[in-house]
């Protein structure tokens, strides 16, 4: 049995998701595009901040720092004295919690 060629593959298309995929291909480029520099040049975590909100996620999954949640504006980081949003402080916490691993946590949060 032969493959199948290209040509013959593209005549089974429908005609209604060529034009999608014509009318959407700049949004499709974009998304992979955002993919692809969303994927770690490194085998680690780099810079201070990663280590810092790593470190806060940490502290939060073992119990301490539970008063950070001062004002519910602390979440999004928009209260005076939070220096970090803790919404996503608290979804790292969620992800290591789960069982991954600082780095794995680290990349799914990002990809997020």
């Amino acid at each position: 049995m032969e493959p199948e060629s290209v040509s013959d593959f593209v005549k089974r298309i429908p005609e209604k998701l060529k034009i999608w995929i014509k009318s959407n291909s700049f949004l499709l480029l974009i998304i992979a595009l955002n993919i692809l520099l969303h994927l770690p040049r490194t085998s680690h975590m780099r810079g201070n901040d990663a280590y810092t909100v790593v470190w806060m996620a940490q502290a939060m999954s073992e119990g301490w720092f539970e008063a950070w949640t001062i004002n519910p504006l602390s979440f999004f980081g928009y209260f005076p004295y939070s220096k970090y949003p803790i919404g996503g402080i608290l979804i790292l916490t969620l992800f290591l919690k789960m069982g991954m691993s600082i780095d794995l946590a680290v990349y799914m949060f990002s990809a997020l």
